[in-house]
């Protein structure tokens, strides 16, 4: 037998020919999305009935304090870990925001 024999697989990019690129990325997603995301709601949740808290505002504060150490860089974990126990802390008498904010802490730790 005469000729070109090519074998062989490829796993990844692969690019032939002049001025040719082969690119790989990959999607990380973002790690912190489901904090913000469980802020968003508990701050949605505090506006809608403020007068079921003793605080709203002092509430209010603990999630944006929350949302803002997450957007440093490197996130401040220590920061946001404990405006979430003083948020805990503060809607352990309106049952219903005790679930969300459990969320929140649930989604800080992972």
């Amino acid at each position: 037998m005469g000729g070109v024999h090519i074998h062989g697989d490829n796993h990844g990019a692969a690019a032939a020919g002049d001025h040719a690129r082969a690119i790989v990325g990959r999607y990380r997603p973002d790690p912190l999305a489901p904090v913000l995301s469980a802020a968003r709601r508990l701050h949605a949740a505090i506006d809608a009935v403020p007068e079921a808290l003793p605080d709203p505002d002092a509430a209010l504060r603990d999630v944006n304090a929350i949302a803002a150490a997450t957007q440093t860089e490197p996130p401040d974990t220590a920061a946001a870990m404990a405006a979430a126990h003083r948020l805990l802390d503060r809607v352990t008498e309106a049952g219903a925001f005790v679930t969300a904010t459990e969320k929140l802490r649930a989604a800080l730790r992972s």
